[in-house]
């Protein structure tokens, strides 16, 4: 079974909530930059198994929201393939007081 999470933070500041999240979570973000996402921060587990993938929810070619059903929140956090569901969202959202999750999706 594979989990992916999806939270929102009410913030703007990209970098904040990237320093609030290494601090919440003990990791390090690397930073990213695509055509698609724009700027974005990634972590993930040297195993492979988990990564954590932090980008604002805007997109860069028309600066519209990339998940319109999210709009409200100008900050996401993609959380892939974790096995740690339950503890990260406890931790997250009793940590940072922007923090929503927003979406959790089992696949086989």
């Amino acid at each position: 079974m594979h989990i992916y999470d999806r939270y929102g933070f009410f913030s703007n500041d990209l970098e904040q909530v990237k320093d609030n999240l290494e601090t919440c979570l003990g990791i390090r973000f690397v930073p990213h930059d695509s055509s698609f996402w724009g700027e974005y921060y990634l972590h993930e587990q040297p195993n492979g198994e988990e990564s954590l993938m932090l980008h604002m929810n805007i997109d860069p070619e028309d600066g519209e929201p990339l998940y319109r059903e999210f709009a409200e929140f100008p900050v996401i956090l993609q959380v892939n393939d974790t096995k740690r569901s339950e503890e990260l969202a406890e931790r997250l959202q009793s940590s940072i007081a922007s923090c929503k999750h927003l979406r959790h999706k089992l696949v086989p």
